[in-house]
This record gives C-alpha cells, sequence and structure tokens, in this order.
C-alpha cells in the first residue's frame, strides 16, 4: 500500500466559512484559501520527492496537528513540574479552538484534486491535536 506523508509548518489553520459579497457574490476567507494553497503545494512537492502518483482509489487519511503551549500553563512551579510530563505521555492534549473538524476541511479540501482524484475516495480519517514544543 503506498502512503503519502508530508508536513505542514506552521499553526493548524481551520476551514472558515464561506463569505459572501456585498453583490452576493460567495467566496473563499483568504486565510482559509492561503491555508489550502499552501497544503496543495507541500502534498504536490511530496508526491514528487516520493515518487507518487494521485491516488485514484480509496484513501486513508491521518492528521495530527501540533499546538503551542501558552505561557499561561506553566505559570506556577507546579505546572512547570507537571505539565511537561502530562504532554509528553499524551495525558494533556489542546481542548481549545480551532475545532478537529474545521482542521481536517481546510487539509482535505486542500489535498482534493492533489493527492487524490475526487475527496469520495476517502473512506477512514484519524485527526488528532497535540501540544508540540514544550520546553519553557
Amino acid at each position: 500500500m503506498e502512503t503519502l506523508t508530508f508536513e505542514i509548518i506552521g499553526k493548524p489553520k481551520p476551514k472558515e466559512r464561506p463569505r459572501f459579497s456585498k453583490k452576493g457574490f460567495c467566496f473563499t476567507p483568504k486565510n482559509t484559501a492561503m491555508f489550502e494553497n499552501l497544503v496543495k503545494h507541500e502534498a504536490y512537492e511530496a508526491m514528487k520527492k516520493q515518487n507518487l502518483n494521485r491516488f485514484e482509489t480509496q484513501v486513508e487519511v491521518s492528521i495530527i496537528a501540533y499546538f503551542e503551549t501558552t505561557k499561561s500553563m506553566f505559570s506556577t512551579k507546579k505546572q512547570r513540574e507537571i505539565i511537561p510530563e502530562l504532554i509528553r505521555a499524551g495525558k494533556l492534549r489542546p481542548s481549545k479552538k480551532p475545532d478537529i473538524d474545521n482542521i481536517v476541511k481546510a487539509i482535505m479540501d486542500g489535498l482534493n484534486g492533489v493527492a487524490y482524484k475526487d475527496d469520495a475516495l476517502v473512506v477512514k480519517i484519524m485527526a488528532q491535536k497535540f501540544y508540540g514544543d514544550i520546553q519553557r
């Protein structure tokens, strides 16, 4: 089974709701369009590097979104001792916005037509949120 693996550097971005112009035209917000284009670019480059063609059959997708810790998480000595351990053990994970389903939607739309012919080919999605850098 072929596998495409790649990384998108930066903060995970959610799929924003479509916007409407004053004349009633629907458009994708700029931040969403930029993130989806970044996903397309990274997927295309990874496919070239890994010598893969666009998938034409059933696809399974796994997404791991990493978030930065905040300074407020480490405001006391006890927090500075306990929180890194909890994060490393996977017991403390981000339960904040953006919502995981909106992150998935933005990535899936970016992959559509590039990594796979159509997102209807996706039969399984696994998505997770973790804290990344925990050095404070």
